[in-house]
């Protein structure tokens, strides 16, 4: 599908214009970021390979962790928070909550937040089900996505995650797109993180899904930090990523997977340019904002400029107040690293890194033409 370029560059104005009023509020201090990673809770039932996340897992999910947020707590950092575009909630699986959609309802309504998303294993249907409802119907005019984690076919998919979960999550699906048919705010798609394991059956997964479950976009992760089943996870083929990007890519081109008139359409295409570049150069390919326009807020209350560089501090420490907190002079120092620090040198980290970086210089939202 042809862009429209006098359409295109009317919403890239808007954006821009939107940009330079969200850039105002950092003048006089460190405001609320553009886009806040949530992670709600540190349970998952699951023992996936490739968990990032593997050393805070709590793998018992029928008692609460002791030092998760409450509701309380996070309507009280919602109001020590200025209005924010993007906040990504996820865990541990963050259905586990039987209050995960107030989580989201908090902030769509106290901070306005345009688009809410999360990533879930798909395995616990019925929560996903009837929260993911709740949470769209209860916010008309502001976009829920849903990512479901698959990594590959049956076969694949289930030696990374456990035995029966591509199954669950595909029944999980089902459910999910009869209520897309019925709220246009939430959008379905595919997230899938490449490891040594699923790499080279990824391209034809990628083109299997894109065909066979019709989702509103494909997220594509690379495995990073520390995998629970060792590194040689991350020994992956940059050609298996290329071939993945450029089909996704070519999708999104073909107006399959949003709006080709809008710049935001080709975000997530973009963030896959820069994390290939790394992987062919050996050093990160971006200028990094975290602990500017991205935070990271763990489900304990500890706040991060990102998930990889030390905490700064806890929120309970600080009455919930998040502004206290994002100022005070461990915070300064911790900024100080961002792009400097020996764990920045090659970082291809999509959440609060890519993606709260892209639109502004000297980064640029990549167009294949």
């Amino acid at each position: 599908m042809k862009i429209d370029i006098e359409i295109y560059n009317n919403h890239y104005g808007r954006l821009k214009k939107f940009l330079r009023l969200y850039y105002k509020r950092h003048f006089f201090e460190n405001a609320t970021p553009l886009i806040i990673s949530f992670l709600v809770t540190n349970r998952c039932f699951l023992k996936c390979k490739h968990c990032f996340y593997h050393e805070a897992i709590n793998d018992n999910i029928k008692m609460q962790a002791f030092d998760e947020m409450s509701i309380d707590e996070y309507e009280k950092l919602s109001h020590s928070m200025d209005w924010f575009l993007t906040g990504v909630f996820c865990g541990g699986e963050p259905f586990i909550r039987d209050d995960f959609h107030c989580i989201i309802d908090i902030f769509q309504k106290n901070n306005k937040v345009s688009w809410c998303d999360s990533a879930t294993n798909g395995q616990m249907t019925d929560s996903i089900v009837t929260q993911v409802e709740k949470i769209v119907k209860n916010n008309k005019d502001q976009v829920y996505s849903l990512g479901f984690s698959i990594d590959g076919f049956e076969e694949q998919n289930d030696a990374i995650r456990g035995t029966g979960t591509f199954e669950k999550s595909m029944e999980t699906w089902r459910e999910c797109k009869k209520l897309a048919k019925y709220y246009k705010n939430f959008d379905l798609y595919i997230c899938t993180t490449m490891n040594s394991i699923n790499q080279h059956v990824l391209p034809d997964f990628i083109k299997w899904s894109i065909k066979a479950l019709e989702p509103n976009k494909i997220s594509l992760l690379k495995i990073r930090q520390t995998p629970r089943a060792g590194n040689y996870l991350k020994n992956i083929d940059p050609q298996y990523y290329k071939e993945c990007k450029e089909i996704i890519c070519n999708r999104v081109k073909e107006g399959l997977m949003g709006d080709v008139n809008k710049p935001q359409t080709y975000m997530l295409t973009s963030s896959y340019d820069y994390v290939y570049n790394t992987m062919i150069t050996g050093k990160r390919s971006f200028f990094c904002y975290a602990g500017m326009h991205g935070a990271f807020v763990d489900y304990n209350g500890d706040i991060g400029v990102c998930e990889i560089l030390p905490i700064i501090g806890n929120l309970k420490e600080f009455d919930m107040d998040f502004s206290k907190l994002w100022n005070s002079d461990k915070a300064q120092q911790i900024r100080q690293l961002v792009n400097k620090h020996d764990l920045c040198k090659q970082c291809t980290h999509e959440a609060e890194g890519i993606m709260p970086s892209i639109f502004f210089e000297p980064n640029e939202l990549k167009i294949i033409k």
